[in-house]
């Protein structure tokens, strides 16, 4: 299995002519059915986003809580957690996302525009079609796509790859060399030690 800083190498090597190809093999337009912004069985939907990207979608009346939530593992039960994902209706699905469309549909996050597609450096099976490229079951697939949309997307695809890669080893090492010494649920993030509210941590 390849090392963070592997992947990160691997994925800026990505060749994006050979990642639209694949697309255009495989097919996609997106329905818009919503199913990736909403809840399933009972789980709240669950997409990460980055500080940039939450900064990005800030405005005078959207504050950094109502963009993003603390992603939710470990950290209900207390504990610190790693990384934002996207804020949460009462009914579990995007915040974004009502009367069956995205509020923030141009400044959507890099994980929005690029689904159901993704890289995998580390599975190897029916799923992967090409240079690493894994599709997430959609009514989408199948679809036909231009070469020129095919393209515009393989290029996100590989934005997404590294800054995915960028923003884990950022985590990583703000984990190591920022201890967390007080009672309070924290966040890591990239840019260091945070509030649920974002609010940086003062030393």
């Amino acid at each position: 299995m390849p090392t963070l800083h592997e992947e990160l190498a691997m994925a800026k090597s990505l060749n994006v002519d050979a990642l639209a190809e694949a697309i255009v093999d495989i097919g996609f337009e997106c329905t818009q059915c919503g199913a990736c912004c909403t809840a399933e069985e009972n789980a709240p939907h669950t997409a990460i986003i980055f500080p940039d990207e939450v900064r990005d979608l800030k405005t005078a009346e959207r504050d950094w809580e109502d963009i993003a939530r603390p992603m939710p593992f470990g950290f209900e039960t207390g504990t610190d957690t790693l990384e934002w994902a996207l804020q949460v209706d009462d009914c579990g699905d995007c915040t974004f996302y009502a009367d069956g469309e995205c509020s923030v549909y141009e400044q959507r996050p890099l994980i929005c525009q690029t689904y159901p597609f993704d890289i995998d450096f580390e599975h190897d099976d029916q799923r992967i079609s090409h240079d690493h490229l894994y599709a997430s079951e959609c009514p989408g697939l199948e679809n036909d796509i231009s070469r020129e949309d095919a393209r515009k997307l393989a290029k996100q695809i590989k934005q997404r790859a590294i800054t995915d890669r960028q923003e884990s080893l950022a985590v990583q090492e703000q984990y190591s060399t920022n201890p967390h010494t007080t009672d309070e649920p924290a966040v890591y993030d990239s840019e260091g030690l945070k509030h649920p509210d974002g609010r940086i941590f003062e030393p």
